[in-house]
């Protein structure tokens, strides 16, 4: 659970361009990140 939850706040950080470091290349688009979103929320709504 904690797991999602994290996932989710990283995904709106890249969603929202806070995450200004580039750790990691760009390896998603911005649709794909927001579905990815989508399906994490929905995971979570299932779960709680």
């Amino acid at each position: 659970m904690n797991q999602i939850l994290r996932s989710i706040d990283l995904l709106v950080d890249e969603i929202n361009g806070k995450d200004q470091k580039e750790e990691f290349p760009k390896l998603m688009s911005r649709e794909e990140i927001i579905n990815l979103q989508m399906i994490l929320i929905k995971s979570m709504i299932i779960l709680a």
